[in-house]
């Protein structure tokens, strides 16, 4: 009561959180999450929400709850988890609500590991060409296929007297 703003007052408040958290009752999963979540059978992935979840999971309770709050039937977060074995893995994890009064809420929890490793090697790869072509002793600059730039290196700043602002 009185709370307008429920992310703010989940955020200064973890305790409500993990009672939120506590009151969660899975009621079926799938072959897929038994396999995900690392666990022998049904009922030990069923009693164990506490388990998988890591306090970097928190913030994405919180949206689950404020969506709720909100009105809305929908959310999406990336996410961290764990398995019954301790093994820590990123997730994708949507949550959609439905009834009258949201009694039916299906999640669905992807394991994203192999996305994230693509992801940070695209980073890497693309940090070293910036490396590559800042240094470089000639101008370089990369458009796409439209002609716009995508990329002007630091020696084409220097050369043109621009700044990346201008």
């Amino acid at each position: 009561e009185g709370v307008t703003d429920l992310r703010a007052y989940l955020e200064a408040n973890p305790d409500r959180v993990r009672e939120a958290v506590e009151r969660v009752r899975l009621i079926d999963v799938n072959e897929f999450s038994l396999r995900l979540f690392e666990a022998r059978d049904k009922g030990s992935l069923l009693a164990s929400l506490e388990d998988i979840f890591l306090p970097e999971t928190q913030a994405t309770f919180i949206d689950e709850l404020a969506t709720l709050f909100e009105g809305r039937r929908f959310v999406e977060a990336e996410t961290v988890l764990r398995t019954l074995r301790g093994r820590r893995f990123p997730a994708l994890f949507t949550v959609s609500f439905g009834g009258a009064r949201c009694e039916r809420t299906l999640v669905s929890v992807l394991d994203i590991t192999e996305r994230k490793k693509v992801e940070d090697a695209l980073r890497e790869s693309e940090a070293r060409f910036r490396n590559m072509a800042d240094h470089a002793p000639v101008m370089v600059w990369v458009t796409d296929a439209t002609g716009s730039c995508t990329f002007l290196s630091r020696s084409w700043y220097d050369f043109t007297g621009q700044t990346p602002e201008s």
